[in-house]
């Protein structure tokens, strides 16, 4: 099958929500709709680690995911691309090398692919820092609250090396990522890819950092910024593409998803986060977002930083990501403890440190964070009350069974991340749409 034009028939919505070809609304307007986030499984290159060069020496990564539109109809959908990645100790740093992408969208009712086109052409190189490259717009339209599916190649020459996104948990059926030094690609097609000869299937591999487009009414969207306990980690994932309380918070808000690309990086620090030269690049996916949920300071405290530092630290943060014209929204920091009995009882969990005993630095940093409410940040999601225990405060909530809230006492498992994605729809009801 080749790759064709979607053709663009003003006023038709195919049955079935899959592909909606239409006029935008206050199209030749002004203002005029803006560039936003319009979909889900956008994330920075980094937590995924490196792939190619070394022992396997791969030299082509494919990827198949699966975002899903939010409450408007989303048109003339593009695809964001990078080279760098995020780096917990320096913010971000450049790949090694230049890489070669191709990308095509896919329907899946009907099943039709789209090639995507960089400046006219099938793929493009990405110099060694790139930061945003996008693909040209082509009227790839969709209706709203549907699932489409975005497929990716990046190939090196031998010996050089790709970066992968974040590790993909309890996926949409049908996602896919694969390595091998197959001279085909499978981008250009439709269904579910499989694993070349010689190659191997993996766990993450090179993806969209957001997918952008314009949107027929106001739209919430989110870069969801931090440290592992923004990303997902220790969750087995929903099946459907969140993994994470965060993501899982906005999987349905006021009966629709709410887009969200992800920034975030295991090991990020609010003392990293402050140098105005860390995450540049990270930060200017914040230009497509109306809102960012920021989740760190734990790795700050479990090493000493003192609250009054830490709290001077994150002024700097707050000021550098409302810079961007988003709403920012904070969580509180969670506890921290060790266990003899697999944090299956309060009694026998202990904070990792003074800062995380009850009334420590902790605790000061969460109270002061719900003073800076509409100074320095726009709100706070606090995760606490439906994760640390109501009686036993700096600890997590227990009910007898082994690793329920947590399997590492830093760390919501899969049943925290559920219990705290509460607290994330909560606040975003609350949120409200923009152009």
């Amino acid at each position: 099958m080749r790759c064709f034009l979607a053709t663009v028939i003003l006023g038709l919505t195919l049955a079935g929500g899959a592909l909606a070809q239409s006029a935008p609304q206050g199209a030749g307007q002004s203002p005029g709709p803006r560039l936003r986030i319009v979909a889900t499984q956008g994330s920075v290159l980094g937590e995924g680690g490196v792939a190619g060069g070394g022992g396997t020496n791969y030299t082509r990564g494919e990827s198949r995911i699966f975002p899903l539109t939010g409450a408007a109809a989303a048109y003339n959908i593009q695809l964001a691309y990078a080279n760098y990645f995020a780096n917990a100790a320096s913010g971000e740093a450049d790949n090694a090398n230049a890489v070669t992408i191709e990308a095509c969208f896919e329907t899946l009712s009907p099943s039709a692919y789209y090639r995507a086109y960089f400046n006219g052409s099938t793929s493009v190189s990405l110099a060694a820092g790139a930061a945003l490259v996008l693909t040209d717009p082509r009227g790839f339209d969709v209706a709203a609250n549907t699932r489409f599916a975005v497929r990716t190649g990046v190939t090196v020459p031998s010996t050089q090396t790709w970066m992968n996104s974040n590790g993909i948990f309890g996926e949409f059926s049908g996602t896919g990522f694969f390595q091998s030094t197959s001279a085909s690609s499978q981008v250009a097609a439709v269904g579910a890819m499989t694993t070349p000869g010689g190659g191997a299937a993996a766990t993450s591999g090179y993806t969209p950092i957001a997918i952008l487009g314009y949107t027929t009414q106001p739209i919430v969207s989110i870069v969801i910024m931090g440290d592992s306990l923004a990303n997902g980690y220790q969750d087995a994932g929903d099946g459907l593409g969140a993994s994470g309380w965060i993501e899982r918070g906005l999987s349905n808000v006021n009966g629709a998803q709410i887009p969200w690309a992800q920034a975030s990086k295991s090991g990020n620090t609010v003392n990293a986060e402050q140098v105005p030269q860390f995450g540049p690049r990270k930060r200017s996916l914040l230009d497509y977002a109306t809102h960012a949920i920021l989740v760190d300071g734990t790795n700050d405290l479990v090493v000493g930083t003192p609250v009054a530092t830490l709290e001077t630290q994150a002024l700097n943060v707050f000021a550098g990501i409302r810079s961007h014209g988003v709403k920012l929204y904070v969580s509180t920091i969670l506890p921290r403890t060790t266990s003899t009995d697999s944090w299956a009882t309060a009694a026998n969990q202990t904070a990792v440190n003074a800062a995380f005993a009850s009334g420590g630095a902790r605790d000061q940093f969460n109270t002061w964070l719900f003073t800076q409410i509409g100074v320095t940040i726009d709100g706070v999601i606090d995760p606490n009350p439906y994760l640390e225990d109501p009686v036993n405060h700096g600890k997590w909530v227990t009910n007898g069974t082994a690793n329920f809230a947590t399997p590492d006492g830093v760390h919501p498992g899969t049943a925290g991340h559920i219990l705290a994605a509460t607290a994330v729809a909560n606040a975003a009801a609350k949120f409200a749409p923009t152009r």
